[in-house]
């Protein structure tokens, strides 16, 4: 007899949530425009595979995926940029929020942020010297499902 709970029959499978956020990271650059790359320096490619591709692992101490994305190319108009991204976040019905917002001064930009099912959050941050994207997502209730709990 096993100590381990028992996988709950709607725990969500840590495969389908790192598809969820990478699609959700996908409309964010498709909405920002720019050159993007994660945070070792891999270029954002589309469709993004999780076979053989995990984001920052999954551990007991953060109990989540992690992805960071930027685009380190300059940007004429990170308002607009930002008002892009809000539009199509919005257009799927996402509550968006504003953390930071600053449009006067010689570097304006500011971030927006939305919340998801099982702790998901993404973020978009732009100014003139660029622009980042900071994903996280839940890990998988069943332990038999993630990779990195084992």
């Amino acid at each position: 007899m096993s100590d381990s709970p028992s996988p709950s029959p709607s725990a969500p499978d840590s495969h389908a949530l790192v598809q969820e956020t990478l699609e959700q990271i996908n409309l964010t650059v498709m909405a920002a425009g720019g050159t993007w790359t994660l945070g070792d320096d891999t270029p954002w490619r589309w469709p993004m595979s999780t076979v053989g591709y995990w984001p920052n692992p999954c551990t007991d101490d953060s109990n989540q995926y992690g992805f960071d994305l930027s685009d380190h190319s300059p940007r004429s108009d990170p308002i607009g940029d930002i008002e892009k991204v809000r539009a199509a976040w919005q257009a799927k019905g996402w509550k968006v929020r504003t953390i930071a917002e600053r449009t006067t001064g010689s570097d304006p930009g500011g971030e927006i942020t939305v919340n998801f099912r099982n702790d998901g959050v993404i973020s978009f941050d732009a100014a003139h010297s660029g622009a980042g994207i900071v994903a996280q997502t839940a890990c998988s209730t069943d332990p038999s499902t993630n990779e990195h709990s084992k």
